[in-house]
């Protein structure tokens, strides 16, 4: 399970918004299953289809998330047009170099899909091979002052 406040699941759905048609794209860190920061990230590769986050942009969030002792808990991204489901591109994305290895080990992959509704749709995945794709459950938590 991950849990995440409310006030950045919104954050996460206005990059969406504002974002598309391309795909936005990002990473959310913390500990134990519970997100405290989040870190939009620009699509390097300006796509409806595709996203990737360029290697200085992601270099700083990872030593902004070690410096603070937290954890890559997700990388999420949006679809534009299709709904909020791992697409075999996701699949590809979530290994490093083609092997069978999670680019972020134990992460999960968060998908917003801004084509099912008025409402964007937020959905968790956990991807540990090629043709097994997991859903996990996304609760969204109220902020904490």
């Amino acid at each position: 399970m991950l849990r995440v406040p409310r006030s950045i699941v919104e954050t996460m759905f206005d990059h969406a918004k504002k974002e598309a048609p391309n795909e936005c794209c990002g990473l959310l860190t913390g500990k134990d299953e519970l997100v405290t920061h989040h870190h939009p990230a620009t699509n390097a590769d300006s796509s409806p289809t595709t996203y990737s986050i360029e290697s200085r942009q992601l270099f700083e969030i990872h030593r902004a998330a070690r410096g603070a002792g937290l954890d890559i808990l997700s990388v999420y991204h949006s679809h534009t047009m299709t709904r909020a489901y791992p697409s075999p591109t996701d699949v590809n994305l979530a290994f490093w170099n083609g092997t069978e290895l999670e680019t972020y080990p134990g992460c999960i992959h968060l998908i917003i899909s801004l084509a099912e509704g008025d409402e964007p749709v937020l959905r968790g995945f956990r991807i540990p091979s090629r043709t097994t794709i997991e859903e996990v459950p996304v609760t969204i938590i109220e902020d904490t002052p």
